[in-house]
């Protein structure tokens, strides 16, 4: 077992650029089990996570599942703010949803691209539970558009859209689910405030 040391921004670096040599790319949370560190691991996390530290130091990354939903999510927070909305993004720190808009509605994205598996074709999104959001907003990475689903349309399965969808045809760039659900909680908001100051 390894002597605890300080992690330094030095000791950081070096480690870091280490692995990377080795691997011949920045490594993933994969690769860092693998190897029986997770110490270093943690520290990516804490300094930023895994695509920021390896933009900052200029390594190259293996693409990865959560590269596409760091890119739905960017493109969704773009679509919200072009409608005018205030939207928080992600921060490197691990958060049950994905967007808040308006520091009040909390937003899941699922993003993927078009693909045939078996005789279905369209987007197929994995869901696996209930999220604990108001919205999910599902991404076409491939044709920048989306289907705005309130939490309570949203299966805790997987959705396909397909080209022809008719069952989520009403959600389909709906930017009216975000303006009628930020209503409901700016509304509940309002309401608590008082009820805090008595």
């Amino acid at each position: 077992m390894r002597p605890r040391q300080p992690w330094s921004d030095e000791r950081f670096e070096t480690e870091v650029r280490e692995v990377t040599e080795a691997l011949g790319r920045f490594p993933t949370v994969a690769d860092l089990k693998g190897m029986d560190r997770n110490d270093l691991a943690n520290q990516i996390a804490r300094r930023g996570g895994f695509p920021a530290v390896a933009d900052r130091m200029g390594l190259a990354r293996k693409e990865s599942d959560s590269d596409t939903g760091w890119s739905g999510e960017d493109a969704a927070a773009e679509f919200l703010r072009s409608h005018g909305f205030h939207v928080d993004t992600r921060n490197g720190i691990k958060c049950p949803y994905d967007l808040l808009v308006e520091s009040v509605l909390r937003i899941d994205v699922k993003a993927t691209k078009r693909c045939r598996y078996g005789h279905s074709e369209g987007w197929f999104f994995r869901i696996g539970k209930y999220a604990p959001c108001d919205i999910v907003i599902l991404w076409q990475l491939d044709t920048s558009e989306c289907h705005v689903l309130p939490w309570y349309v949203c299966p805790a399965t997987n959705i396909t859209i397909t080209p022809s969808d008719r069952k989520y045809a009403q959600f389909r760039n709906n930017i009216d689910v975000i303006r009628e659900m930020l209503a409901v909680r700016v509304e509940e908001r309002r309401r608590q405030i008082p009820m805090i100051n008595n």
